[in-house]
């Protein structure tokens, strides 16, 4: 993001690119979710955003989510609000 807090683009990185059971969207997703984990607080964002990002239901999101947690790319936790 820039300084007004509008999105410039999203970068892939090469070796992203090189895995062979990630599709585009997959990395999109996780090139997103490695940029918010350089944020203090780390990656909190939640399906709803990333649904956002991706142009799909929550539901497909999540599944991108646990096809990334499967394949350990990341790993995550639920946090409640209240």
């Amino acid at each position: 993001m820039n300084n007004n807090g509008t999105r410039k683009g999203i970068w892939i990185p090469n070796e992203l690119m090189e895995i062979s059971e990630l599709d585009w969207v997959d990395m999109v997703l996780l090139t997103e979710i490695i940029q918010l984990a350089k944020l203090p607080d780390g990656c909190i964002a939640s399906n709803e955003h990333f649904a956002q990002l991706l142009r799909m239901n929550k539901s497909a999101a999540s599944r991108r989510i646990t096809k990334l947690k499967k394949l350990g790319f990341i790993t995550s936790k639920n946090v409640y609000k209240n």
